[in-house]
């Protein structure tokens, strides 16, 4: 290892993130967008039913990476670590409450659609009250939607009172994501 005249390793410096350079030209609105990844973060956490150590770890690494760097891997890693903390807080035979499905589902929701918005949002960028409320809107039509989804399958099975067989719900789960695939599909491409 051969130091230069000041003492350093030659070569290019290498910044641990790259963003914290620009601290003094930060804007609020991309740093509450930032605290919301947080808020999120910590909505998932507490709606784990029994966190393991590794996942808690996990799932705190993937918060904190998304805040820096929400273009990067990690949101996946929080939302991974945050699904793979249910599915073992419940068990393979778990049966978790509805209500408790749901604050987990919308607190995922959250977490992912707050790091896509800070993803596109450098936190020195000034962000447009426009874009904020396009991306509110967005996100209560997303909401609405699924709301509505949840109250017609609970109506369904309340005034039907019957039980179906697992591959059925499967399809029947299936059946919906592609139809709301295909809507938001044909939805874009008519923005164009």
């Amino acid at each position: 290892m051969k130091l230069d005249v000041t003492g350093r390793l030659p070569g290019p410096v290498t910044r641990l993130a790259p963003v914290f350079t620009e601290r003094r030209r930060w804007q609020p609105a991309a740093l509450l967008v930032r605290l919301a990844q947080l808020v999120a973060g910590g909505l998932v956490l507490l709606a784990l039913p029994d966190p393991r150590p590794l996942v808690l770890v996990l799932l705190v690494a993937g918060v904190l990476a998304a805040v820096i760097g929400p273009a990067r891997s990690g949101p996946a890693i929080a939302l991974v670590a945050g699904v793979a903390g249910w599915v073992f807080g419940h068990g393979a035979h778990g049966s978790p409450s509805v209500a408790g499905t749901l604050a987990f589902a919308l607190a995922l929701f959250l977490l992912y659609d707050a790091s896509a918005l800070a993803g596109t949002v450098p936190v020195t960028a000034h962000l447009r009250r426009e874009v904020l409320l396009g991306w509110l809107r967005r996100d209560a039509i997303t909401l609405l939607v699924a709301a509505l989804l949840t109250a017609l399958v609970y109506g369904a099975h309340a005034v039907a009172g019957y039980t179906s067989s697992y591959p059925l719900q499967v399809l029947g789960l299936l059946g919906v994501v592609v139809v709301l695939g295909a809507a938001a599909w044909l939805y874009s491409r008519s923005v164009r």
